[in-house]
């Protein structure tokens, strides 16, 4: 499942769960494509930057009514 299928969640532990499984598959897929050093010198920006993405996402879906 994308983050931007139509998908209610039970609750929001869920909801939750959801977004910290695709976070983490986003991290992993950047640091898969990243040197150990390249990652330890750009991680913190990126997870931050992913974050941001995520509650982004969270703000714009609740405002849509599809959460």
């Amino acid at each position: 499942m994308t983050l931007n299928s139509v998908r209610r969640f039970a609750s929001p532990q869920a909801l939750q769960r959801h977004v910290e499984e695709h976070v983490a598959a986003e991290l992993a897929r950047c640091e898969a494509q990243m040197t150990p050093d390249q990652w330890r010198e750009h991680c913190s920006w990126i997870t931050e930057d992913v974050w941001m993405a995520a509650r982004l996402w969270l703000e714009t879906r609740a405002r849509e009514g599809a959460l």
